[in-house]
């Protein structure tokens, strides 16, 4: 299931991405811990005395066997008797040094062939000498590990896998990306999606999460270097944190940082017995889920989130602080959104029926429009800078303008079902998609502001929760559903949009030529 959904700008991500090492300090010191304890299970440390008790745990030995037999012995206790002599003969068996053998008496009993003897094996594997080969965990700490399989003395193939796998992650300059939050029964995941010029879409890499995402915001300053541009995700869960992710490493275990979240549990004296202790919220941390999230592309240490406790927060993602809190809404606030070209102007929306836009810089003066039911989505228009949409539960979607305040400019009767999703198209002026939970997707042209649908079409997703337009080719458009992720041409699915804006034709011949162009520059 798709919760959320965003588009990486083509060239933010790198065409190889990295991948999470293994060679950090963290995990060359647990080898140098397992590779010193190993002298305990050196086969000289286990004296004679000791054979057939139980070994050091985790290393198989005589113990083991000891207690196999044992089972045997009970398993067995009928056999035993008819078998009294036969077991008398393996009982009385000695090895070299005089003690008993013990591995083959169940064996016997039961008619089985008999294990090779162990003078046998050492015979044929020489492995009296083995300890002589180095010290470490049992012989083994001069080849734990290798960095490459060109130093690997054991190998004959010499070729590295990790040289022939870079081609599969690499990332051209045709290919498109797309962030996409994921849950699947109990797993969530962070999952960037690949989108090749050819039609194919894929998984490309993924990041596991510790619980459900809600929203999700791109972003390209690294918090911990902001002079250096990357490509990072902002995602809110059903917890108070707010997790920055890299997705530019492959395999990452951790965030890059948090924003808010839960404080440790104390471990000191508990007030009650049995009764855990409830973590309790940071200190200007969201005190519950977070439902929202808007990056500024302005001022790009900026990050706007929106909570359950209807609170939105205005974070600093450099220095991981909360610089402002708002509290203008009564009931979650399910949107927040910077303006395109306003830098400091935020509009949020909520559940208690209303819309709101201010300056950040001062909050005192709130504008607010009533809506018609709880808020879903909403969206600035990137070609009117006094216009901003908003979907809602009842499947309306209304228009509202800065000019008039207190009623929507116009609204219009979208779906039967909720409107989870809407989406201006970057480019081409008055083309909205709207996704519902009627499993429908629909496009609109709202010249003039006489909204009418110009294409509507019904997906196998299931109930639809996400759309977005990419913002480098206006044609593709990303939906999200209960049943994964579609990523549609427009050209292809919708004839009627080439009648519906004359622009439409002369659009797209500039588009297919401009990435024809590019796939030849790149091959």
């Amino acid at each position: 299931m798709i919760v959320a959904l965003g588009w990486v700008p083509r060239g933010a991500a790198k065409a190889v991405p990295d991948k999470e090492s293994v060679e950090d300090e963290e995990y060359t010191a647990q080898l140098a811990k397992m590779a010193l304890e190993g002298h305990n299970f050196e086969r000289d440390d286990l004296s004679d005395e000791d054979e057939g008790e139980p070994d050091a745990p985790g290393v198989e030995g005589e113990g083991d066997q000891a207690a196999s037999d044992g089972e045997d012995e009970d398993d067995d206790a009928t056999g035993a008797k008819e078998d009294k002599s036969s077991t008398k003969e393996s009982t009385d068996e000695k090895n070299a040094d005089g003690t008993k053998k013990k591995k083959n008496r169940g064996r016997k009993r039961r008619g089985e062939k008999p294990l090779v003897e162990p003078k046998d094996i050492e015979a044929e594997y020489g492995l009296d000498d083995y300890d002589a080969e180095g010290g470490g965990m049992a012989g083994m700490s001069d080849y734990i590990y290798y960095p490459s399989n060109v130093v690997d003395p054991y190998l004959t193939n010499k070729v590295d896998e990790e040289e022939d796998d870079i081609e599969d992650v690499n990332v051209r300059p045709t290919d498109s990306l797309l962030v996409c939050a994921t849950t699947d029964r109990e797993l969530s995941h962070l999952c960037m999606h690949l989108h090749e010029d050819g039609g194919n879409t894929y998984v490309h890499h993924d990041v596991m999460l510790a619980t459900f995402p809600l929203c999700l915001a791109w972003m390209d300053i690294n918090p911990l270097a902001p002079e250096t541009p990357g490509n990072f995700v902002a995602v809110g869960t059903f917890t108070p944190a707010i997790e920055i992710w890299n997705m530019d490493v492959l395999d990452v275990l951790e965030p890059v940082t948090t924003l808010g979240g839960l404080a440790p549990v104390s471990r000191g004296k508990k007030k009650r017995r049995n009764r855990p202790q409830t973590p309790q919220p940071l200190p200007d941390s969201h005190a519950s889920a977070v439902l929202s999230l808007s990056w500024n592309k302005r001022h790009k240490n900026f990050l706007a989130s929106g909570g359950e406790d209807t609170a939105v927060k205005l974070w600093d993602v450099t220095t991981q602080q909360c610089r402002y809190t708002y509290k203008h809404h009564t009931d979650k606030v399910q949107g927040v959104e910077w303006h395109g070209s306003e830098e400091a102007i935020l509009l949020t929306g909520s559940f208690d029926k209303t819309l709101a836009v201010f300056d950040a810089r001062a909050p005192t003066g709130v504008a607010k429009w009533p809506l018609s039911a709880d808020l879903e989505c909403l969206h600035w228009d990137p070609h009117n800078p006094k216009l901003f949409m908003a979907s809602t539960e009842d499947g309306k979607v209304q228009c509202f303008t800065l000019d008039v305040q207190g009623r929507a400019l116009y609204t219009i009767d979208a779906h039967e079902k909720t409107v989870n999703g809407i989406s201006y198209n970057p480019t081409i002026p008055n083309l909205l998609a709207t996704v519902s939970g009627d499993k429908s997707v629909k496009l609109w042209d709202l010249t003039d502001n006489r909204p009418k649908c110009v294409a509507s079409k019904e997906l196998a997703l299931g109930k639809l929760f996400c759309a977005s337009f990419y913002p480098d080719n206006p044609f593709l458009l990303g939906v999200g559903g209960k049943n994964g992720l579609l990523v549609m041409d427009i050209h292809k699915s919708f004839e009627a949009l080439q009648s519906a804006f004359p622009q439409y034709a002369a659009l797209h011949t500039t588009t297919t030529t401009t990435t024809s162009t590019t796939t030849t520059t790149a091959s």
